[in-house]
């Protein structure tokens, strides 16, 4: 058997994934001219640009949960801090 039409896979980096998906999402060209240029199938950039704006969300989540944390943790500490205050002079005039 001859092996002269295999091909090995390729590998991307990470930076040109985003390039390409980045390519696509600005819509200057059709995304089947797209892969044809970079020489991918299109269900492979179509699998990069979910898996792009999925981890794009779950960092726009993670950012809010952590600017709602960052919010409330001194207003809650604050809060506590009076009621324990409020406490002890109760039991101080007791």
């Amino acid at each position: 058997m001859c092996d002269q039409g295999r091909r090995t896979r390729r590998k991307f980096a990470p930076e040109e994934k985003v390039r390409i998906v980045l390519d696509g999402l600005r819509g200057e060209q059709s995304i089947a001219d797209l892969c044809r240029r970079e020489g991918i199938a299109a269900n492979l950039y179509y699998r990069w640009s979910k898996d792009f704006l999925e981890a794009g969300k779950k960092r726009l989540d993670a950012d809010t949960l952590a600017s709602i944390y960052d919010r409330l943790v001194p207003a809650l500490q604050v809060a506590l801090g009076l009621t324990h205050a409020i406490k002890v002079e109760q039991a101080l005039t007791q």
